[in-house]
């Protein structure tokens, strides 16, 4: 069940917005490393955008259609104002230690985990949980000093969870927080909102969205205080997000527990007629990889 296109257009144009801003720059001249990659981003057919890459806006908004429909299906949140019956959380969760290094390898000392095993490792903390959500990058720049890179990307989640009491939730957060640490000492690894009313589509594509921004962190002298700045992802830096996520898609973002996963896997028999086709779609040729 997808998300009627009237409710939709609103979240897709921000998304598309993002993506025109991504194509600009991967057409740079000063652009030499995916001198191709524009290819495997246009507005392709319906069928092969279920498994494009994480970093198309085509595809990113009919993802978004495709959780939006089966979670208000789930929650009986019914248009035009989709508030859910029950109470519904915005839950975050952020563990330091998933972080992956682009161009940097274990021989260097960086050992990045795969996307994999970051699913595996935030499933297990919200085992518990009726959930969906998926996993979101957070580009760092500027890491010299912190973090002796010169850019590293931090994979946190953003969750919908319900059919769960606050005191109980509240529980869980603090259990998670005693397993894992946040990135910034003065953060929390498990934080969690209720979805007020009529905000249910916002925060779902909150959940959903492109990498809008990068972040860059400033330590003070002979301390362990951090602070983060945040801005706008800048047009190098999204060709270079694009270089570090061009080979992920987003069903290996999606994360479900729980009475989500009845919706993930509605999602994916929505979806099941663009997989079956997707073979028949003439792929870009291969690129030139250089280090990020």
């Amino acid at each position: 069940m997808l998300l009627s296109p009237k409710y939709a257009n609103r979240y897709s144009r921000i998304e598309r917005r993002q993506g025109r801003h991504l194509k600009k720059h991967l057409r740079g001249p000063r652009q030499k490393t995916f001198f191709r990659a524009v290819d495997g981003l246009p507005p392709l057919r319906g069928e092969a955008q279920g498994l494009l890459n994480a970093r198309n806006e085509y595809a990113r908004g009919r993802w978004f259609r495709a959780m939006a429909g089966n979670l208000c299906r789930e929650l009986g949140a019914k248009p035009p104002r989709f508030i859910p019956p029950w109470p519904v959380y915005f839950l975050t969760v952020t563990d330091r230690r998933q972080i992956v290094y682009p161009g940097h390898d274990e021989e260097q000392g960086f050992k990045s985990p795969t996307v994999e095993q970051i699913r595996e490792t935030y499933s297990q903390l919200l085992r518990r949980l009726d959930y969906i959500g998926m996993l979101e990058p957070a580009l760092y720049v500027s890491a010299h000093r912190t973090h002796h890179v010169s850019r590293f990307i931090h994979y946190h989640v953003h969750a919908l969870v319900w059919s769960i009491e606050r005191r109980k939730l509240d529980e869980i957060c603090k259990d998670i927080r005693a397993n894992i640490g946040a990135l910034l000492p003065y953060a929390t690894a498990a934080d969690y909102e209720p979805v007020t009313r009529a905000t249910l589509l916002y925060v779902l594509n909150y959940a959903t969205k492109m990498p809008r921004h990068q972040y860059q962190l400033w330590k003070r002298p002979q301390t362990t205080s951090y602070q983060q700045y945040k801005r706008n992802i800048n047009g190098v830096n999204s060709v270079r997000l694009y270089g570090a996520m061009r080979d992920i898609t987003l069903d290996q973002l999606v994360l479900s527990g729980g009475k989500g996963d009845r919706i993930l896997k509605r999602m994916m028999r929505d979806l099941q007629s663009w997989r079956r086709e997707y073979s028949t779609v003439t792929p870009p040729p291969p690129e030139r990889l250089y280090r990020i």
